[in-house]
């Protein structure tokens, strides 16, 4: 074998290596497309070369909305007019064009694969797709361009009078075919016509159906609704009388011939109504407190109507195809709660309760025992927020309100709920001690001597709301307990924080009080954390922090004695029980008294507040409070 010249071995083994190099790299880059889109392959000017499936969909939401804004022009004998791609219905056809897209440039042979792969570095691939208009959106369309010179047919109407079936002769139109013109718009798309016009002349529209074959439907409803059906559904038999099935039937096109179908609505509602007494709402599971603790009521599913194929089925039995009785199945309803999950919720012993204490027998303990018998047994799963407005939306008569009174921007009057902000302090009061997070409270803009001084909420629906957030890994049991002249709120759970307070700072705002409580709270592992509540009360009714009246206000009493702000209120955690007073504050020209709830003067005691006509910054009055953390102040 002769030898290459020795000044020749080293330009051919150059050369060697670098096709060997070459087609290492070619063969390394190819694998690296084989489930990407070659390079250089676009749709209507999208490049969509070398995308994954991912990208690939982006790119084709692209395309696609590209071809919903382009201009479609329809050209006619008196000037035609245009409208959006969107007007006529167009959507992409993805599934074809993306099967072209990934199959693009992969020959089978060998050397045509190797002439696709290089040629895609210098030649461009494009794909014109397909495209699919809506007829019914193209019929709208048109019945709105075409304005009056169109006249759309109108199908001849079966109608049911006197418990008979007759029916009203319909007409033909004319105009431009929807379904002939959403057809030639597809082919101008797929021919790559952008912007796309197409050519329409003005034709004779008939009917779905003739008047002829409608009374023939007529004749045939007459003869299947001449008896009865047998309907069966769980344990409950039934039966949908002709006059009911008579009401139900309708002429439809189906597989481009008219025939009798059951209307799905009125079918399914008049099913409901027969088989009513085997439909039951789920039960969720719930926790009560009982003799022995903490106890749950099982769960149990529900009983829906109906299957989706309900009105298939009574439909087979009405057009003969099935024998009756048509058999109806019922939907399992499962409960939102059920019971595994009431128990896994680990709500067994008290966290933290309060106690305030009211006069019996005033409309606005009627409010308060509603509000507690509405939230006895409400549970805040681990990580969620609580709202009082959520859960109890407007107070009103139809849910059990009365009018009673309340504090409205400092001045008193009477509304609907008023008094259940009695409940919202003692709530209040027991995640305070429980260790919850107080995401958003509100404090009365006027102190009432029955509350603690500085840590109390009122409520008005929608804007001043109390969110608690359950920030144990346990469920936590809102349960509320009254007695005529009492309301408690204990909150049960699983021991996991303890909180109490540890300092009360008053300074003066002008002729206001400004009221910054500090909890501590003590989990577990004993590590403790800080944060503090606020209040801002006006000197009395009417009169602002500044000494200005306030909004409404048309009269100002006389100052009455009042009582320093100390409090009488039941406070426990998880392991026992504390009384908590707040050192009485020393008002000047104001005599300080026991922390017995004051004396009722000549002014109403109100306990609900309404939400002010405007949001007041926290240090300019209002009685406006931000609590951390975190905490969501409200004006």
């Amino acid at each position: 074998m002769p030898r290459l010249p020795r000044r020749m071995v080293v330009p051919v083994a150059a050369m060697l290596g670098l096709a060997i190099g070459a087609l290492i790299w070619g063969v390394v880059d190819a694998n690296s497309h084989r489930t990407k889109v070659m390079r250089n392959v676009s749709v209507l000017g999208i490049q969509i070369g070398g995308t994954d499936r991912v990208e690939l969909e982006r790119r084709l939401d692209q395309v696609e909305d590209r071809i919903r804004a382009t201009p479609v022009r329809i050209a006619t004998t008196d000037g035609g007019f245009s409208a959006p791609g969107t007007a006529f219905g167009l959507t992409l056809d993805r599934p074809s064009l993306r099967a072209e897209a990934l199959s693009a440039r992969r020959p089978v042979g060998v050397v045509d694969r190797m002439r696709a792969y290089l040629g895609s570095f210098v030649t461009k691939k494009r794909i014109v797709p397909r495209v699919f208009s809506d007829v019914n959106a193209t019929e709208k369309t048109l019945s709105k361009l075409e304005g009056p010179t169109r006249r759309d047919p109108v199908d001849p109407q079966l109608k049911l009078r006197n418990g008979r079936f007759i029916t009203l002769p319909g007409s033909d139109g004319d105009g431009i075919d929807a379904k002939a013109l959403a057809g030639a718009i597809s082919a101008a798309v797929e021919r790559g016509q952008f912007p796309i016009t197409v050519a329409a002349n003005r034709v004779p529209l008939p009917s779905s159906f003739t008047t002829e074959e409608l009374q023939a439907l007529a004749d045939q409803a007459t003869q299947r609704t001449a008896s009865p059906i047998a309907i069966v559904a769980g344990d409950k038999d039934a039966t949908i009388s002709p006059e009911q099935l008579r009401r139900w039937v309708r002429p439809a096109i189906v597989n481009r011939r008219v025939t009798l179908t059951l209307d799905d609505k009125q079918t399914l509602a008049g099913i409901r109504a027969l088989v009513g007494s085997t439909v039951k709402d789920p039960v969720s599971a719930r926790l009560v407190v009982g003799a022995t603790g903490v106890e749950a009521i099982p769960s149990s599913d529900g009983l829906d109507c109906c299957q989706p194929d309900t009105v298939a089925r009574v439909q087979a039995v009405f057009e003969g195809t099935s024998p009756a009785p048509a058999k109806i199945d019922l939907v399992v309803v499962p409960p939102r709660v059920t019971t595994d999950e009431a128990v896994k919720l680990n709500v067994k012993e008290p966290i933290g309760t309060f106690t305030t204490k009211h006069k019996a027998g005033e409309d606005r303990v009627k409010n308060i025992h509603r509000i507690a018998d509405l939230l006895r047994g409400e549970v805040i799963k681990p990580g969620e927020t609580f709202s009082v407005n959520d859960v109890i939306g407007p107070r009103t008569e139809a849910k059990g309100f009365v009018q009673a009174h309340v504090i409205e921007d400092g001045v008193f009057k009477d509304a609907f709920g008023g008094g259940i902000s009695q409940f919202a302090t003692t709530l209040f009061n027991a995640a305070f001690f429980g260790g919850l997070d107080i995401l958003q409270y509100k404090p009365h803009s006027i102190y009432i001597s029955r509350y603690p001084f500085g840590r109390e909420a009122t409520l008005a629906y929608p804007q001043v709301d109390l969110k608690l957030r359950n920030n144990t890994p346990y469920g936590v049991m809102i349960w509320p307990t009254y007695t005529d002249s009492t309301i408690t709120v204990t909150l049960y759970s699983t021991a996991f924080v303890k909180g109490e307070p540890v300092d009360q700072q008053v300074t003066l705002q002008g002729l206001c009080k400004r009221v910054v409580t500090t909890r501590q709270r003590t989990y577990l592992d004993g590590h403790t954390s800080k944060d503090t509540f606020r209040a801002v009360y006006f000197p009395k009714e009417g009169v602002t922090c500044t000494g200005s009246p306030t909004p409404g206000a048309t009269t100002i009493p006389p100052p009455a004695p009042r009582p320093s702000p100390a409090t009488v209120a039941s406070a426990s955690g998880a392991t026992g029980s504390t009384s908590v007073r707040t050192k009485p504050t020393a008002v000047p020209g104001r005599t300080a008294t026991t922390d017995k709830p004051a004396k009722p003067t000549a002014t109403p005691t109100p306990t609900e507040t309404k939400p002010p006509a405007k949001t007041t910054p926290p240090d300019a009055g209002g009685g406006v409070v931000v609590a951390r953390p975190p905490v969501t102040g409200v004006g």
